[in-house]
């Protein structure tokens, strides 16, 4: 009888708490998406606001020596040594910042039509390119460098222009 009683009262709690409809779970829903646009500014009910869904472009190895085109295929990231650089023939219509992934200020060179960041930093940048926003993570996971490309709603970050001409 020991052993028994507990596992009764477990199932009995299971099936109250998944077969018995519960209406403050709708209730805290509704309540969430209220707030969400008092937050906001705004007066329009949930369902008719349009909501943003990040776009994974790339998330991959990051290429040692070797190019990864981008998004349109006119930019490209890679590892250098110890940099990591973005590059391609459209750089001239970056804006773009950066930080270290802890958000510390990072040394950006833009020279020789690249952009240049210390790989071992784990860089964040983000950049409007044809009226959308971008952010490239690089992370390092034993030893192996990684970046993540994807479609932002909005930088966090005030962006500059590229110095290339």
């Amino acid at each position: 009888m020991g052993i028994v009683a507990p596992i009764i009262v477990a199932a009995f709690i299971w099936v109250v708490s998944h077969l018995i409809p519960n209406d403050s779970t709708e209730d805290a829903a509704i309540t969430k998406e209220s707030s969400a646009n008092l937050e906001s500014g705004t007066n329009v009910p949930p369902s008719e606001q349009e909501s943003f869904v990040e776009t994974v472009h790339y998330e991959g190895r990051l290429p040692y020596l070797r190019e990864q085109p981008i998004l349109d295929s006119t930019l490209y990231i890679t590892q250098a040594y110890n940099d990591f650089e973005l590059g391609g023939v459209n750089l001239h219509f970056l804006e773009y910042n950066a930080r270290t992934e802890i958000g510390d200020t990072i040394e950006i060179r833009d020279r020789n039509g690249l952009i240049e960041l210390d790989v071992w930093e784990n860089p964040y940048i983000e950049f409007s390119y044809r009226d959308r926003f971008y952010s490239i993570e690089v992370v390092r996971i034993d030893g192996v460098f990684s970046a993540i490309v994807k479609e932002i709603e909005r930088p966090t970050m005030d962006l500059i222009h590229s110095q290339k001409n």
